[in-house]
């Protein structure tokens, strides 16, 4: 072969010197550093593919090549002789990445391993804090991020449910299983309930009692 394994074929004419030298590249399968030989192939296009590959993600044709990246139809043209474009039943093995956890990561790790910005991630974790996030087309659609925000997180980041807090006793499974919610009020003297409403109960009741009838005056002759 004409051209190294790693070096980019810089000329107009350098991609067809290579296919006729039996360089190919296979699009569902190639690798980052294969991607990078194509002439203006920059290092994010090749990211975005091997993410894409990992997903399960495979392109058919120049077309989806094309519309995936906006490339200009130049470029298209120098590229098209190399591309061979196989389909294949199982995902690419390429070693994934450490995923972000989108529904439990802090500020700091959004902006880091996402490149989130500060206000995209206030905006986040605001919007994660009233439900967690689905997926990616959730997030969208609740976000409103450019379709380039997004498009960046694909195969960068997992969908974890939250943990859930902690749950609360039942008031009403204590009631049914005779726990302390159940319990009755203590009765007074005489086995009569006293009354919430008078302070005091059994107690109060005979003072009444007793000042309705009032002392008896001792009687005297006239």
């Amino acid at each position: 072969m004409g051209e190294g394994l790693g070096q980019r074929l810089g000329d107009a004419l350098a991609p067809r010197r290579a296919a006729t030298q039996d360089w190919q590249l296979d699009v569902n399968r190639a690798s980052a550093a294969e991607w990078q030989r194509l002439p203006g192939c920059t290092a994010p296009q090749a990211d975005l593919l091997l993410r894409l590959q990992r997903g399960g993600v495979q392109l058919s044709g120049v077309e989806d090549l094309q519309r995936l990246l906006n490339l200009d139809p130049l470029t298209l043209e120098q590229w098209r002789p190399l591309l061979v474009f196989r389909w294949y039943d199982a995902p690419a093995t390429i070693q994934n990445p450490v995923l972000v956890p989108l529904n439990q990561a802090g500020g700091q790790v959004l902006q880091e391993q996402l490149g989130l910005s500060p206000d995209r991630c206030r905006r986040l974790l605001r919007e994660r804090g009233r439900s967690p996030f689905l997926d990616l087309a959730d997030l969208q659609l609740r976000l409103q991020f450019p379709p380039q925000v997004i498009e960046a997180m694909i195969g960068k980041v997992e969908f974890t449910p939250a943990e859930p807090g902690p749950r609360l006793p039942d008031p009403q499974a204590s009631i049914a299983s005779g726990g302390p919610a159940a319990a009755s009020p203590v009765e007074g003297p005489g086995g009569r309930r006293p009354n919430p409403k008078r302070p005091g109960g059994e107690r109060q009741t005979e003072g009444r009692q007793e000042g309705r009838r009032g002392p008896k005056l001792p009687l005297t002759k006239g």
